[in-house]
């Protein structure tokens, strides 16, 4: 219990405390990497590294860099978010440029729309199981994608988990700077400032209504879960009871700046 208590109070603080951007499009300060950081759906690496906070959607989101690799985590208690995400998909884009170019992007997970003709044969369990097992890299170059598996991505150098814990969503990314015989898989920035942003897919209209994320209150069956699922009920949509769809699917870019150590 007491665990569980600290955890919930260094969160809320964390996210009460970092500052919040207005208008326009925000700025985040990477940190340098002092630590080892481990891309496992958890929290524990990013105490007291979560730099800005989006109140509209309730999403926190922290960057660490080195040399050769950019590391992301988002955390969110959105339920909303968290089904949109699942369900319909999310992806990372990367403009080397600092601007809002959809260059280079990272889409996991690739989410379940299309497959409700499947749930009479397989469990909505593991069609999400699925979804997290798949990635599709976007770029760099013009119309170039390539969809494997997990495990093979990270021989490029390119890491992703999901996670819940306590009722916090958490999502990690790492994923190479710049381009070598490693990583052919590359944001490919020049200078220290890029463009990063986060969206969810397109929401499929033929997909059966009410296949929100599975278990009964959360993704007990996520990846480097840390126990427990979402207390309450459904999953409902975004803040403010807004609805599921398109135009209000989740969007968020802002400008990065890179440490230089």
């Amino acid at each position: 219990m007491r665990r569980a208590r600290l955890f919930f109070v260094s969160v809320t603080f964390l996210l009460s405390c970092i500052f919040i951007v207005g208008c326009g499009k925000p700025e985040l300060y990477s940190k340098w990497r002092d630590r080892q950081i481990a891309i496992d759906g958890k929290f524990e690496d990013w105490q007291n590294e979560i730099a800005y906070y989006d109140k509209n959607t309730r999403v926190g989101i922290g960057v660490i860099n080195d040399d050769a690799y950019l590391y992301i985590c988002l955390i969110t208690r959105n339920r909303g978010l968290m089904e949109q995400l699942t369900r319909a998909g999310f992806s990372v884009w990367f403009d080397p440029d600092g601007g809002r170019a959809k260059v280079f992007g990272i889409h996991f997970p690739l989410g379940i729309q299309g497959k409700g003709m499947l749930m009479e044969k397989r469990s909505e369990v593991n069609l999400f199981q699925e979804s997290w097992q798949q990635i599709e890299i976007i770029g760099p170059g013009k119309e170039e994608k390539y969809t494997t598996s997990i495990e093979e991505i990270e021989k490029d150098g390119i890491s992703v988990k999901l996670g819940m814990l306590r009722g916090y969503f958490i999502y990690e990314l790492k994923v190479p700077l710049v381009e070598n015989d490693q990583h052919p898989y590359y944001i490919g920035a020049q200078n220290k400032l890029i463009g990063m942003g986060f969206e969810t897919s397109l929401i499929n209209k033929e997909m059966p209504p009410g296949m929100g994320m599975p278990g009964r209150g959360g993704m007990r069956g996520a990846p480097g879960g840390g126990g427990g699922g979402m207390p309450g009920g459904g999953m409902g949509g975004m803040p403010g009871g807004k609805p599921f769809d398109d135009e209000n699917r989740f969007q968020l870019w802002m400008t990065v700046m890179l440490s230089s150590g």
